[in-house]
């Protein structure tokens, strides 16, 4: 039962990361800090279950790791999931 908890997590992390790579299009450079934000942030929270404010500060330092026009479509796909279309 761990194990698959632990695979959902990544699962959930991996597609996290596909999703906001497809929406942003970031560079190589951007692309690399963007998985190192976020597997640091799954490596300090694992598996359990993460409050909004570590969510938040996750979503922050993405956005600071990006340009202008890409922090626009962060925030685009941010609202996608927030206020779905619909």
């Amino acid at each position: 039962e761990i194990r698959r908890a632990y695979d959902q997590s990544l699962k959930t992390t991996r597609d996290a990361l596909e999703g906001i790579y497809a929406a942003v299009e970031p560079t190589d450079d951007q692309r690399d800090t963007i998985r190192a934000i976020v597997l640091e942030d799954f490596q300090r929270t694992g598996i359990a279950a993460r409050t909004g404010a570590d969510r938040r500060a996750t979503m922050r330092r993405l956005y600071d790791a990006l340009d202008e026009d890409r922090r626009g479509r962060l925030f685009d796909y941010a609202m996608r999931i927030v206020v779905p279309e619909g």
